[in-house]
Formats: structure tokens, C-alpha cells, sequence
């Protein structure tokens, strides 16, 4: 897995303090080493820095969202001293789940929302996770959790480069595996396409600017052929939805398990997918489904109000049942 992430970024993976870092090259030739806690403190700082800018004045406080499988020194250690207060410049940072914060979208986490489980599915651009709770007596139980930390919206797109690779290979009679320039022009346009492939039933992808030609080659590409390349990943995430519906019981019982799901919400840009939305709603025979990639942004807003805010703080009461939210 180490290695297959390894060809897919333009960094190096290093080992500081017998941890896992990564090592860039300025501009300028310098070499830099960072730990992850690094750089999501740098990105936290710039997404603040930009958020002063449009409001015009100084923000102290933070709420930050965290995948469920984060464990508890994940969210206390990296994600709220280190990265958000050390390197992010906050002075105070509350940590939330982002289920909880997708489910607070819509106010599930509020009394009308008490005893009710709810599912819900992140496909993002790198990793994948799905999570069933409930909201019971002012608290959030987790019931089931997976995660596929090497599944999302990068292998979609690799799909498609891979594809245009062999085309270019088979019409073009070049191999541009080994040039990194064409490589991540490729890379760009494909990506592209992808997005536009959510609204549109195909689109052209010039061919001839990835080889620095004069003249333009297009070349089609449609959604169904994104669709027929990218299946298998997309049966993956059905497959890890099944997972956390059955929760361990037996197949035979599965219709029962989807039917006592009272919400189904699906987060992250890659849900944009057509076909990937399609697959759940037809997982679970048609039911209506919410699909908003910003439902996470918007409930960690409104939980950093503190007369909205039931189920900030964590508390983990150990063994099976899994972590217990509380109000902050």
C-alpha cells in the first residue's frame, strides 16, 4: 500500500522519529521534512487566514471534523494541539465527528432526532468511510464503522489515466508513462473530465496538448465508459455499505437491517458521481437519499454554537460499543 501511494504523489515518504513523514523540494532547491500533523496545521492556518480576510476581523476557535476511525490520540493530540492550536493559530479548537456533523446538517442531532439511526457514507477524493449511529437521551452512539483509507475520487481519476495512457500508447505511438510533465497534464485534463462527466453524458479530451503537439487530438470519452472502467471501485463501496448495514448479522437478514435505517446521508465530492449515488439508492430499493458534500462544513457550523452544540466533546467508553458523544 506504502509503495502504491508512494507513485502517486509528487513527494517522498520519509521516517522522522519513527513516524511516518514526507519530504518536499522548494522552488528554491531546499529540502523540507514534515510530519502530517504539519501539514494539516499549515493548510488549517491558510483556510484561517482566508476566512479573517472575508470577515474583517481575528478568529480564535475552532471546530474541527474527524473521521470516526480516528482514535482518541488522533483527535487530541494531532488534530487539536498540534495541527489546529500549535501550527493552525487557534486558541481553542472542539473536535466533532464528521457523522455527526453531516447528521447536525439536518437537525438529527436535536430532540426530533432522538432514536433514529443513521447512516451515512463519505466518498471522498482519497479515502472512503461509512458510518450507522443514533442519537438516544442526548448522546450519539456509534453502531458500526469501515473505512478504506486507499479508496476514493484519485482512483477514479487514475482509472481514466491509465486508460488514455494506453490509448495515447495504441494511436498516438507514445509512451508518456515516464514523463512526468505529460503525465500530470494528463492527470489534469482527466480529472476534468471526470467532474464534467457528473452532469454531462460526455465530453472530448485534447490529446494533442498532453503530447505538446501543434495540432489537437480529441478524443471522446463518455460517462458510461468511465462508468464500465471504474465499476469494480464502485462496487467496493457498496460492498463496505453492506458491511456496516448487516453490522455482523446474518445475510438472510439484510432487508430488515436496511429497512431500520431512518436517515441515509451521503457526504464528499466524489458522491457528485451519477452512478455511485444511483448504486446506493438502488442498495436500499429506492429510498430517498440526501446527497450534500457540504453537509459536514455546515453542521460543525452550526455545532460551534453553543446552544446547538449536544454532542461536541467525545468520551470513550471503551470495548465494542464504540465511542459516546457528549454535550460540551
Amino acid at each position: 500500500m506504502v509503495k502504491r501511494e508512494a507513485d502517486l504523489v509528487p513527494y517522498k515518504f520519509t521516517e522522522q522519529i519513527g513516524r511516518c513523514g514526507i519530504q518536499v523540494e522548494t522552488e528554491e532547491g531546499q529540502v523540507m521534512n514534515f510530519l502530517p500533523e504539519r501539514v494539516a496545521g499549515i493548510l488549517i492556518a491558510e483556510l484561517k487566514k482566508m476566512a479573517e480576510a472575508r470577515l474583517g476581523h481575528k478568529i480564535g476557535y475552532a471546530v474541527v471534523t474527524a473521521p470516526a476511525h480516528f482514535n482518541d490520540a488522533l483527535r487530541s493530540s494531532s488534530i487539536r494541539n498540534e495541527a489546529a492550536r500549535l501550527h493552525g493559530g487557534f486558541s481553542a479548537v472542539n473536535v466533532v465527528d464528521e457523522q455527526v456533523a453531516a447528521a447536525a446538517a439536518y437537525r438529527l442531532h436535536e430532540k426530533r432526532g432522538d432514536g433514529k439511526v443513521v447512516l451515512v457514507v463519505h466518498l471522498g477524493g482519497r479515502t472512503t468511510h461509512a458510518t450507522k449511529f443514533k442519537f438516544k437521551d442526548g448522546s450519539g452512539r456509534l453502531l458500526q464503522e469501515r473505512h478504506d483509507a486507499y479508496l476514493g475520487g484519485d482512483d477514479f481519476t487514475n482509472r481514466v489515466v491509465d486508460y488514455f495512457v494506453e490509448l495515447i500508447k495504441e494511436k498516438h505511438h507514445q509512451d508518456i508513462r515516464g514523463d512526468e510533465g505529460a503525465l500530470g497534464k494528463l492527470r489534469a485534463d482527466c480529472e476534468m473530465a471526470k467532474k464534467a462527466l457528473s452532469n454531462r453524458e460526455g465530453v472530448l479530451v485534447n490529446v494533442g496538448s498532453v503530447l505538446d503537439q501543434a495540432s489537437s487530438f480529441y478524443e471522446d470519452f463518455t460517462r458510461a465508459k468511465f462508468e464500465e472502467l471504474n465499476g469494480d471501485l464502485m462496487a467496493r463501496v457498496i460492498e463496505m455499505v453492506e458491511m456496516v448495514v448487516l453490522g455482523g448479522a446474518p445475510a438472510s437478514q439484510l432487508r430488515s437491517h436496511q429497512d431500520a435505517i431512518d436517515e441515509i446521508i451521503l457526504v464528499g465530492g466524489s458522491m457528485r458521481i451519477p452512478m455511485v449515488a444511483q448504486l446506493i439508492e438502488d442498495y436500499f430499493h429506492g429510498r430517498g437519499l440526501i446527497r450534500d458534500e457540504e453537509a459536514v462544513i455546515r453542521g460543525a457550523a452550526l455545532l460551534s454554537r453553543l446552544e446547538s452544540a449536544r454532542y461536541v466533546d467525545e468520551c470513550y467508553n471503551g470495548g465494542v460499543s464504540g465511542p459516546l458523544w457528549l454535550a460540551s
